[in-house]
């Protein structure tokens, strides 16, 4: 089964959308640092009204602080990239765009001016909650392009991956590409034990690709159960 059919997405997204959201509520999700960016643009709208979606970020800033709800650096990170990808669909095929969103949506600080690196795990909750933001938002959910693909095979390959795990998938022809002979045959290895549903720690490579594999899936699995929660 599909990771985002056994996790219920399309399902999450619509609970998103149907959440009624009062004033005082909506300052609540925009004051706690892990409110997922779907809800930090439902709460906006809540608070400050529907077009307020569509204010540029200075106005935001004074139309906030007017209504007494100050945000966090983090918070204000996720909201604008949230209303960025709304919009505008470069995290799909532009390596930056992709790069600093995955950074806000899993509340890293983004500064244009440093080298940050992401973890496979920030990577798959990072894409799981922009899928969300767009089906509440009724935006298509588009293919990435082969920026992002090539990125994330990068890091999959510097942390030592020979398959994609769930949800980063997309980036296995660019993992492919990036690794050797060995890796490749180690990657046959792991897709006959993923075939055959074998899990073992018994500190071979394949049970040490096996727990690579499940880690993103795991991570991802208690985000969308804290996600839930604020339901």
């Amino acid at each position: 089964m599909d990771v985002r059919e056994l996790l219920k997405i399309d399902s999450l997204a619509e609970d998103f959308t149907a959440l009624s959201i009062d004033k005082e509520k909506a300052k609540q999700f925009l004051q706690q640092e892990d409110t997922p960016p779907a809800l930090l643009l439902r709460s906006l709208e809540a608070l400050l009204g529907g077009e307020s979606l569509n204010y540029e970020p200075e106005s935001i800033e004074i139309e906030l602080a007017n209504a007494q709800c100050p945000v966090s650096d983090s918070t204000w990170d996720k909201l604008l990239a949230a209303q960025t990808l709304m919009y505008n669909e470069p995290f799909y095929w532009e390596y930056g765009a992709f790069h600093n969103t995955i950074l806000a949506f899993t509340n890293e600080p983004v500064i244009p001016s440093a080298v940050q690196v992401v973890t496979p795990c920030e990577l798959a909750e990072g894409i799981l909650a922009a899928e969300i933001l767009r089906k509440v938002y009724h935006k298509l959910i588009l293919d990435f392009d082969y920026e992002p693909q090539s990125y994330t095979a990068t890091i999959l390959k510097q942390e030592g991956y020979v398959i994609c795990p769930p949800v980063l998938e997309f980036a296995q022809e660019a993992l492919d590409l990036a690794i050797n002979k060995e890796a490749k045959e180690l990657q046959l290895k792991v897709k006959e034990k993923l075939k055959e549903g074998k899990f073992t720690d018994d500190g071979s490579e394949e049970s040490i690709q096996l727990a690579l594999y499940a880690a993103p899936y795991l991570h991802v699995r208690e985000c969308v159960e804290r996600w839930r929660r604020l339901l």
